[in-house]
């Protein structure tokens, strides 16, 4: 078994450099030739590996490197899940006379691979485990053993179990492991109880058999979280089902694996995406390296993986995990966005959902309602009035009363009906109040309108949001892997840690660019949310916005339509036409403008133009009793009276002509703030017009900045490797990049909130007609452009 694995010294690192640099050369200037043959055995564990994806990118990063300059042919040794059958294939492949280079690329095969102290020829171990565990073994193959060349592949358990405690803090741990692992490498188990003991843990090991896959039922019920280490032989559904009965347990869980595993659905894990490519590549370069010459021990030993705390906060959700603030600011956040399920929502749902769900409108609603009660009451007044009435009086002993001319007490009952037979003022007030419902109706429409803005924009804003955020996590991402190489170059001796901080700021400040950027993404669902009475926090399933959704026609039908200022303009006073004749604002004012005529013809006619009515009544006593009861009192009689009123007041102290005189200044200052209303519907579509027309051409022209600058970044980024440019030419370079692709990601949705605004400032949105009003709109618009409208 291995002693110690260290990682190369730089001093070997910068040795290297000069050969790679010959080899290259010397490719260079050979002649055209045969290829050399080398045949490289790849040993595996078993049949059905989980873990074969990932274990063929060390074959295919080999054949890709060495294309150009040897024919590599792959021969396959794999064993049987045994630990004899696997040394059983690794003894094959040293036994097959043909094969040149030993590539074990089965994790159980890497374990019992180290415990040799003698390699026959080129071997490589590129998945040696936890250093840590491995510990020493005088029976193992140490650092410099000839034809031997290994990379470790994960970190130490005791890092990880630090790790796991600034997530959650725990007391007893699972640990589940293959079986055959464990049998390859027994120490690791020790170590791992050992060093749980150390820090106060209880560790539960619990193995996997390849046959049994239902390992959750081991763990026992005080159990706080749980490592799963690598499961090569559980297939992929019997792996997922294993994470899901973790998480239905709500257990923390963590991964030696890596981010696949997060990704499937397991809590964290403390390596990076890339890690199995660098891995990869860094094999194959000790490889090829052997194939131009070289042996395979003197070749950099160490590992091609980089710690980064990676979690799954779909994970944490559902496990009801609340990780802190500190944690999720030192991790890479998988799935931080709450998931949306059920229906998926695009721009016409959207907008109708807002005219179903919107408080605010819903409000106006009401006021609606209201003012039709008005009209009703201004009705009540022409139709006939009915009143009942009972009247009890007593008297005192009164001469009348002696004569016997009024009872002492009596008790009446009245029956009237009043009708108007005719009233301006009355009629005035009824037409009236039936335009003021029109105002309040095409206010209404107008609330509606800006809704339906309010919830579009916020629709599109937060798929703006969205997308602008994968573009700053590309930048993070980016800028890590800059810093990484940096750090590379300053091992190798060809840079200074200047540049190792200057990527050190530069990732702090990606780092607050995504912060900032995932805060404007929440609140514009906040708002989003808020717009459209849903929940705060929960999300919709939205569905990705589309060019033409908003527009009665293509793209290329208004292009082939629209090609000069003479068509813009014909295009420009349709739309302003359309706005005209349907804005809202100009309705209300409409309205306004007839009820304020119909006042003011009311106060005239109140000069000489009097009010007829028309009455009845009818009384019957009901009872007398005392003094002066009888008939001559009217003890039970009955009577009756009808009458024609007209009414015409002769003077009212100059309030008629006060009214009169205000209702006329009133109506011109109407008439006059319509001309002005309709200025403005008129600036407010040319106004959007041109900025139609400025973010339609920034569209293409974003997206044409953003390739450019992002083939000038590959170039820059590929010259600062070599070392032929400074950090701050590829800085500049990356800033440029980014400013050039968030820029071309939010060109779309810029575009699309300036329709947004178009369509309301014209008065309404075509996306919300039917099928047959959209066709007539379409038809519409190209009889006026092509100058055939009738």
């Amino acid at each position: 078994m291995l002693m110690a694995l260290t990682v190369a010294d730089p001093g070997k690192d910068r040795q290297m450099l000069p050969r790679i640099a010959l080899v290259l050369l010397l490719c260079i200037a050979a002649p055209v030739a045969a290829q050399q043959t080398f045949v490289v055995a790849v040993v595996g564990d078993g049949a059905g590996d989980r873990l074969s994806d990932q274990q063929q990118k060390y074959v295919d990063e080999l054949l890709a490197l060495t294309a150009s300059e040897f024919d590599v042919q792959v021969r396959r040794f794999t064993g049987a899940w045994t630990r004899a059958t696997i040394v059983g294939a690794i003894d094959q492949a040293y036994a097959d006379p043909d094969v040149d280079l030993v590539l074990v690329t089965g994790i159980v095969a890497n374990q019992l691979a180290a415990t040799r102290r003698e390699f026959p020829k080129p071997t490589f171990l590129p998945v040696i485990l936890d250093i840590g565990l491995l510990g020493s073994n005088e029976s193992a193959a140490a650092p410099g053993t000839a034809n031997l060349n290994y990379l470790t592949a994960y970190a130490d358990f005791d890092s990880d179990l630090d790790i796991l405690a600034r997530i959650t803090p725990y007391r007893t741990v699972v640990l589940i492991v293959d079986v055959a692992i464990s049998s390859a490498i027994p120490q690791l188990r020790d170590a791992a109880y050992a060093i749980s003991a150390e820090k106060g843990a209880e560790l539960v090991y619990i193995t996997h058999d390849g046959e049994d896959h239902d390992l959750v039922r081991s763990v026992p019920s005080n159990a706080d979280a749980v490592f799963v280490a690598a499961l090569p032989r559980m297939p992929a559904d019997g792996f997922q089902r294993l994470v899901d009965a973790i998480n239905a347990a709500d257990l923390p869980s963590y991964s030696f694996m890596g981010v696949t595993d997060v990704e499937r659905g397991l809590l964290a894990t403390n390596t990076e995406p890339r890690d199995i490519d660098r891995q990869a590549r860094l094999n194959a370069l000790n490889m090829q390296a052997v194939m131009l010459g070289g042996r395979a021990e003197d070749q950099p030993t160490g590992s091609g993986s980089r710690e980064k705390l990676t979690i799954n906060m779909a994970t944490a959700r559902e496990i009801g995990l609340s990780v802190s603030f500190d944690v999720m600011g030192d991790a890479v956040l998988l799935n931080q966005e709450v998931a949306a399920t059920g229906q998926e929502y695009g721009l016409v749902e959207i907008a109708r959902l807002a005219l179903q769900q919107n408080q605010d409108l819903r409000a106006e609603a009401f006021g609606v309602q209201a003012g039709i009660q008005e009209i009703s009451g201004a009705r009540s007044n022409l139709l006939p009035q009915v009143g009942f009435s009972t009247t009890y009086s007593q008297r005192k002993d009164s001469p009348s009363v002696t004569a016997g001319l009024f009872a002492e007490q009596s008790t009446d009952a009245a029956i009237s009906l009043n009708q108007l037979i005719y009233s301006d003022a009355a009629s005035a007030n009824l037409a009236i109040q039936k335009q003021l419902q029109e105002t309040r109706e095409a206010g209404f429409a107008e609330f509606q309108l800006d809704v339906i803005l309010a919830a579009t924009t916020s629709y599109y804003t937060v798929l703006n949001a969205r997308s602008q955020l994968a573009v700053q996590e590309n930048n993070l991402n980016i800028t890590r892997a800059n810093l990484e190489l940096a750090e590379d170059r300053v091992r190798l001796g060809t840079s200074t840690p200047a540049d190792v901080y200057r990527w050190q700021a530069e990732a702090a400040r990606a780092q607050i660019l995504v912060m900032n950027t995932r805060a404007a993404l929440n609140q514009s669902w906040d708002t989003l949310n808020r717009i459209l009475h849903r929940p705060q926090g929960t999300r919709l399933a939205l569905r990705e916005a589309s060019f033409d959704e908003p527009f009665v026609m293509t793209r290329g039908d208004f292009d082939e339509l629209v090609k000069n200022p003479s068509d813009y303009a014909v295009f420009s006073r349709f739309y302003v036409d359309r706005a005209l004749s349907q804005a809202p604002e100009l309705r209300q004012l409409d309205a306004q403008i007839a009820a304020k005529r119909r006042e003011l013809v009311s106060f005239r006619r109140a000069y000489w133009l009097p009010e007829f009515s028309v009455g009845a009544q009818y009384l019957s006593n009901m009872s007398q009793s005392g003094v002066g009861a009888g008939p001559q009192a009217g003890e039970d009689l009955d009577d009756w009276s009808i009458g024609v009123q007209a009414t015409l007041p002769l003077f009212s102290g100059g309030q008629k002509k006060a009214n009169a005189s205000r209702a006329s200044y009133e109506l011109r200052q109407l008439e006059v703030l319509r001309v002005a209303t309709e200025e403005r519907v008129e600036e407010a579509v040319r106004l959007q017009l041109h900025a139609t027309q400025a973010a339609y051409v920034q569209i293409d022209l974003a997206a044409t900045a953003a390739e450019a600058s992002r083939k000038n970044f590959d170039l820059v980024s590929d010259a600062y490797a070599r070392g032929n440019v400074t950090v701050i030419e590829l800085l500049d370079a990356q800033d440029t990049s980014l400013v050039a692709s968030a820029s071309a990601a939010e060109s779309l949705y810029s575009f699309l909130i300036t329709i947004m605004g178009l369509q309301r400032s014209v008065g309404g949105y075509d996306y919300l007609l039917g099928p047959a009003d959209r066709e007539a709109l379409a038809d519409e618009f190209r009889r006026t452009l092509t100058g055939t409208r009738q």
